[in-house]
């Protein structure tokens, strides 16, 4: 996870190597609430002097004789969060576990008029960069229209074959 991030992400490596969101994309998907703790501790401008936000989620801690540096969770308690959200039937109980996680990210909460589903989609994409369960909420979903993470602006359209991961070729040739 940190040799990926130091080859792919690091602030360090040049503009034409460097994987960076745009930041118009990126400033659109944390709706410019700068507030927002995903936001602040994730997105950080590099000690190298780069002009745009770079991806700092699995940057390497300092100190290596922390035992935590090495632990990837299964599951996080604000994705429970969001399934309870996703399979409850009362708005007002799905708007209340939306905002607690949304209290615990530096954010307000939400107004009772929004749409739910709208919102959750929209907290899944904050919460969850480089981890990819987003893909998972898209299939599950069956979402058709997804944002175009390459670009400034655009969406993919997806369909069901566009879900298929590829099996990896070690469980596909003969051994």
């Amino acid at each position: 996870m940190y040799l990926t991030h130091d080859v792919v992400f690091n602030g360090a490596i040049s503009d034409a190597t460097i994987l960076a969101s745009q930041p118009a994309r990126l400033a659109a998907v944390f709706e410019n609430l700068e507030g927002d703790y995903r936001y602040t501790t994730t997105w950080l401008y590099p000690e190298s002097g780069k002009n745009y936000r770079t991806f700092f989620k699995y940057a390497d801690i300092l100190d290596k004789t922390i035992l935590r540096r090495m632990f990837q969770p299964l599951i996080r308690k604000t994705e429970l969060y969001y399934i309870i959200a996703e399979c409850e039937t009362d708005k007002t109980e799905q708007l209340r576990v939306l905002n607690q996680v949304r209290f615990n990210r530096g954010l307000t909460d939400l107004a009772s008029t929004v749409t739910v589903n709208t919102e959750l989609q929209k907290e899944y994409q904050k919460e969850f960069f480089g981890e990819g369960q987003l893909f998972f909420y898209y299939k599950r979903r069956g979402i058709t229209t997804i944002p175009n993470g390459s670009a400034a602006s655009g969406n993919i359209t997806m369909n069901a074959a566009k879900y298929v991961v590829p099996l990896p070729l070690s469980e596909t040739i003969t051994r």
